[in-house]
């Protein structure tokens, strides 16, 4: 799990977090899929 800082992507799967932390900008690094041409995630 992973907080997108910069970009967007789209999770193909999401059977892990909750609506408040999608909210929030975390995504499954293992599922997402980058929608721009770069993206930065902050693992914590």
């Amino acid at each position: 799990m992973a907080r997108l800082i910069e970009g967007s992507a789209t999770m193909r799967v999401n059977d892990a977090l909750e609506e408040d932390e999608v909210a929030e900008g975390y995504i499954l690094t293992c599922q997402g899929v980058p929608d721009t041409d770069s993206i930065t995630v902050r693992y914590e």
